[in-house]
């Protein structure tokens, strides 16, 4: 069914399979509103207030007219993400991943609860939100083709 392997992640010592599906991006959008606001509460990073730039370093002319590189000060703030944000990913991106885990096995999934998964998380914060995040990000990468190929013989609706 999925030729990509499905990601892990590791809560108290036992090792989920994690899927950030359509499905999971239709939940999030239902309950977030957009997937950027998702996204935005899952990041451990804030935007700098200053004037962006683009770059970290600027060019200055010196009163002789030579050019001197100089580096600004990048000022990149942490800060803590979104509790139920982090608890709503670890729920249900494991229970995508159970879901399709226990389809292509041929048996029922297991049906988790969002608190005990929530319990089970002894990663930091800050990990476990960016493990959340790269598998988020992960659903908007290019797909495999052949996955996805359609029939030419068919003709689209």
């Amino acid at each position: 069914m999925f030729e990509n392997k499905l990601n892990t992640i590791t809560l108290s010592g036992k090792e989920y399979p994690m899927k950030c599906s359509i499905l999971v991006l239709e939940k999030i959008q239902d309950k977030y509103g957009t997937l950027e606001e998702f996204e935005e509460r899952l990041s451990i990073f804030e935007d700098s207030p200053e004037e962006d730039t683009g770059t970290n370093e600027a060019e200055e002319t010196s009163e002789e007219g030579s050019d001197e590189k100089t580096e600004e000060k990048l000022d990149i703030k942490v800060r803590f993400p979104n509790m139920t944000a982090v608890c709503d990913a670890l729920y249900w991106f494991i229970q995508e991943g159970e879901e399709i885990t226990a389809e292509e096995e041929g048996r029922k999934p297991v049906k988790y609860k969002r608190e005990s998964l929530a319990r089970k998380m002894d990663l930091s914060l800050f990990a476990a939100a960016q493990i959340l995040r790269r598998e988020f990000s992960r659903s908007f990468a290019l797909k495999n083709r052949e996955t996805t190929k359609a029939d030419p013989k068919k003709k689209n609706l």
